[in-house]
C-alpha cells in the first residue's frame, strides 16, 4: 500500500511500503498488532489509557502503577505493571529506554532501510545503488526495505542469435538461428556452424546433400538432390539402384548381393574354389582360392570387399566366365576382366594380358584391413584400395573396359600365398531384362565393349547379347562408340551413312522391337532398323518428308503409323505386329507413359523367311544417321504388360 513517510520535519512523498511478514501496514507505519496500543488487533485500534495490548486485544492493568503519568514511561512507550514496579517500553514507530522515546528516523527516496527501527537501535539507512554491473541488468528497483536487485546478463543458446543488448533492466535478447545453422551471428542465416545434413559456405549453410561429397550421414551424393536417379534428394541409395565413389557418386540402375563371408558354408549366392578357413574375421584363404558369385552378373558392376593381409600376398577380383580357377601353378582364367593388387603393383589385366598397371603408392601392412571396390560400367574398369583405419592410404587404377568373357561370375581372390583373408563381399550389377521370351537379338552400348573397335577406334562390329550370335558387321561407313552421347551414356553415331547388317536368321509374322535412340532431323529417309525388305517387311525409320517423324511400316506404307517426336531427345521406341494389327510407341526416359499409335488392317503382313537384319541404313542404304544406345527384338507379340516391363527396364539403365 500507499503510505505517506513523515521526518520531523516534513512528509515525504508516498512511497509503497513493504512491512516484515509479522508486521502489518498501517497508514503511518509498519506496526506489530498482537502489542501495539494504537492498533491492537487492527490498524488504527487504540487501547484506552491504563490498558495494555496483549495477543491483539486490550487489557487492563493489574495496579494503578501505570494509571497515573504512565508510571512513569514516555508518553511514546507502553507501561507494563511488573508487581507493582513500572516498565518501559517504546513504542514500535519510536526508539529508547522506554522512558524517553523518540521516533524513528525514516530513510529518503534515495536510500533503503537496511535494517528496522526496534527499540534498541534506530533505521539504519543505506544509499541506493545507481545501476547494475556491465555484466547484470536490473530485476527490481530499490525500495524502503531493500536495495536495487541485479541478475547476471544471459548468454544466447546454441541455435540462437543476439539482438538486444543487456542493459538498464533489459536482459539480453536473443532469436533463434535459420533451421539449417547450429550457430549464427547478427541474424538468422549468418550462420557460423550448420547443424547436422549442412555445410558451411562463406556465411550461409547449404545442404551438404547435392555437393559431390559423402558427408557424415549420407549414403551417396550424385551432386543433385533430383529423385529417381539412384540417389534421393536426402542422400540415401534409392531402391533398385547402387552407388559407389566418394565424389561425386556414381549411381547406376540394379540390385546388390551380400556375404559376409564368416562362416562356411556360404549363403546361395556365393561359392568357394579351392580351401579355406572361416572366422570371426572372414574366410581365409589356401593358396589361390576364391570366392565367385553363382550367377552371372550383367553390366555395369561393381565389387566390394574387406580383406586383410598375413603374408605378402596378392588379392584378385573382377569377373570371368562360369568355370572354376585354374590350378594353382596356373594364372587367372583367360576369359576374365580382373585387378589384383600385390606389394608392388596394382594390374588390370584381361586374361592374362596386362592392359594398365602402376606402382602402389603404399604397401599393404600385415593385419591391416583394407577396403577394395572395383568397378566395371561397361566403358571403364577401376579399382581401389583403402585402408579403413587411415583413409588417405590407398591406391586407385582406372582403363577402359574392353573386354568381355560371356557368362561373366564375379569374384574375390587370392594369390601366391595362403593367409589372405576377405569379409564382407558385396557385388551390385544391373537388373536382368525382365522379358526374355522370344528374344531373337540383342544391341547395347552398355556395356560399351560390346561394340567392338579396331586400331582406329571404328566400330567394326556390335555384338548380339542374347546368346542367338546375330551379330552386327560393317555393311558400309562404321559408326563411332561415343561418350555422353544418349542422356550422358555411351551410345553409337551412326552420322555419315554409318550403317551394319547381320547374316541372315529367321524372320517372323509377329514380332516386337525396342529401340533406344536420340532423335534427330536429317531431311532423308533412312531406317533405324529393319528385317528383311524394307518395303515388304517390318521397318523402323525416318520419315524423309517431314524429318522429326519416325514411322513403323510393312508393304510399304506407314499410313496412321507415324509418330512426331522432339529433336535431341532421348526416346524409347517400341514397334509391335501382332497377327493383322500394328503398334508403335514412343516413350521419353521420364516415366511418362507411352504414347502410342494403333491400326489394324489385314493386308499388311510380314512375309516369313531367312533374311537380314539392317541398322542405321536400309537395304536400299537409305541412311538414317541416327544415334542408337540399345536394340531389343523379340521373335513374338508381347502383351502391354510384358512391353511396359521391358520399357521400364530400359529407363533404368538409360537415364540420365
Amino acid at each position: 500500500m500507499f503510505v505517506l513517510s513523515c521526518t520531523i520535519a516534513a512528509c515525504a512523498q508516498p512511497t509503497l511500503l513493504q512491512c516484515p511478514a509479522d508486521h502489518a501496514a498501517c497508514t503511518d507505519g509498519c506496526f506489530d498488532l498482537q502489542i501495539d496500543r494504537d492498533h491492537c488487533g487492527g490498524c488504527d485500534v487504540v487501547c484506552a489509557n491504563g490498558m495494555t495490548c496483549e495477543q491483539g486485544a486490550c487489557v487492563g492493568t493489574s495496579s494503578g502503577v501505570c494509571a497515573t503519568n504512565n508510571g512513569g514511561c514516555s508518553p511514546n512507550a507502553d507501561c507494563i505493571d511488573q508487581g507493582g514496579s513500572a516498565s518501559c517500553a517504546c513504542r514500535p514507530g519510536f526508539t529508547g529506554d522506554g522512558t524517553g522515546c523518540t521516533a524513528c528516523s525514516v530513510c529518503d527516496p534515495t536510500q533503503f532501510a537496511a535494517s528496522l527501527c526496534d527499540p534498541a537501535m534506530d533505521t539504519v539507512c543505506l544509499a541506493c545503488s545507481t545501476g547494475c554491473p556491465s555484466d547484470m541488468f536490473e530485476v527490481a528497483p530499490c525500495s524502503p526495505l531493500a536495495d536495487l536487485a541485479c541478475a547476471p546478463c544471459s548468454v544466447c543458446a546454441p541455435g540462437s542469435f543476439q539482438v538486444g543488448g543487456c542493459v538498464g533492466s533489459q536482459d539480453t535478447a536473443c532469436a533463434v538461428c535459420a533451421a539449417s545453422c547450429a550457430e549464427c551471428s547478427g541474424s538468422s542465416d549468418f550462420c557460423t556452424a550448420c547443424a547436422p545434413g549442412f555445410m558451411l559456405v562463406g556465411a550461409s549453410c547449404v545442404l551438404a546433400c547435392g555437393n559431390g561429397i559423402i558427408d557424415p550421414g549420407e549414403h551417396c551424393d550424385d551432386g543433385n538432390r533430383i529423385a529417381g536417379d539412384g540417389c534421393s534428394p536426402a542422400c540415401e541409395v534409392e531402391a533398385g539402384a547402387y552407388c559407389y565413389g566418394e565424389g561425386p557418386s556414381t549411381c547406376h540402375a540394379g540390385s546388390c548381393i551380400f556375404e559376409p563371408a564368416t562362416a562356411l558354408p556360404l549363403g546361395p549366392d556365393f561359392a568357394i574354389d579351392g580351401a579355406g578357413t572361416a572366422s570371426a574375421a572372414g574366410i581365409t584363404f589356401s593358396q589361390r582360392s576364391t570366392l565367385h558369385t553363382t550367377a552371372d552378373v550383367t553390366y555395369p558392376m561393381m565389387i566390394e570387399a574387406d580383406v586383410v593381409y598375413a603374408a605378402p600376398d596378392t588379392t584378385f577380383l573382377g569377373s570371368r566366365g562360369s568355370g572354376l580357377r585354374q590350378a594353382a601353378d596356373a594364372d587367372e582364367p583367360t576369359d576374365s576382366l580382373r585387378a589384383r593388387l600385390s606389394a608392388s603393383t596394382v594390374e588390370l589385366a584381361a586374361g592374362n594380358t596386362i592392359t594398365d598397371s602402376t606402382p602402389t603408392p603404399f604397401t599393404p601392412v600385415f593385419g591391416v584391413r583394407y577396403h577394395v571396390r572395383y568397378v566395371d560400367d561397361g566403358m571403364l574398369a577401376s579399382v581401389v584400395w583403402i585402408d579403413t583405419m587411415n583413409p588417405m592410404n590407398g591406391i586407385g587404377l582406372q582403363t577402359m573396359s574392353s573386354y568381355h568373357g560371356g557368362g561373366d561370375r564375379a569374384f574375390v581372390g587370392g594369390g601366391d600365398m595362403a593367409g589372405l583373408t576377405v569379409a564382407n563381399i558385396r557385388v551390385c550389377s544391373a537388373p536382368p531384362l525382365p522379358v526374355t521370351a522370344g528374344l531373337t537379338a540383342h544391341y547395347s552400348s552398355i556395356p560399351s565393349w560390346t561394340a567392338v573397335q579396331d586400331a582406329g577406334g571404328h566400330v567394326t562390329s556390335w555384338l548380339d547379347s542374347s546368346g542367338n550370335g546375330h551379330d552386327l558387321a560393317e555393311s558400309g561407313p562404321n559408326p563411332a562408340l561415343l561418350p555422353q552421347l544418349i542422356a550422358g551414356h555411351t551410345g553409337l553415331d551412326f552420322s555419315g551413312g554409318a550403317r551394319f547388317a547381320t547374316a541372315p536368321f529367321a524372320l517372323t509374322t509377329d514380332v516386337t522391337v525396342f529401340a533406344v535412340i536420340v532423335q534427330r532431323v536429317p531431311d532423308q529417309w533412312g531406317a533405324i532398323a529393319h528385317h528383311g525388305d524394307r518395303d515388304t517387311d517390318w521397318s523402323m525409320e525416318q520419315n524423309g518428308g517431314a524429318p522429326d517423324e519416325l514411322h513403323w511400316q510393312t508393304n510399304n506404307d506407314n499410313t496412321n503409323m507415324n509418330l512426331t517426336l522432339v529433336p535431341d531427345t532421348a526416346y524409347i521406341l517400341t514397334g509391335r505386329f501382332a497377327g493383322n494389327a500394328r503398334y508403335f510407341s514412343s516413350s521419353t526416359l521420364d516415366g511418362a507413359p507411352p504414347d502410342e499409335t494403333a491400326i489394324v488392317d489385314a493386308s499388311h503382313t510380314i512375309t516369313a523367311g531367312s533374311k537380314i537384319l539392317y541398322v542405321g541404313a536400309s537395304d536400299a542404304n537409305e541412311a538414317s544417321n541416327a544415334y542408337i544406345g540399345e536394340l531389343l527384338y523379340f521373335a513374338r507379340a508381347l502383351d502391354d504388360t510384358e512391353r511396359d516391363q521391358v520399357i521400364d527396364y530400359l529407363r533404368q539403365l538409360w537415364r540420365p
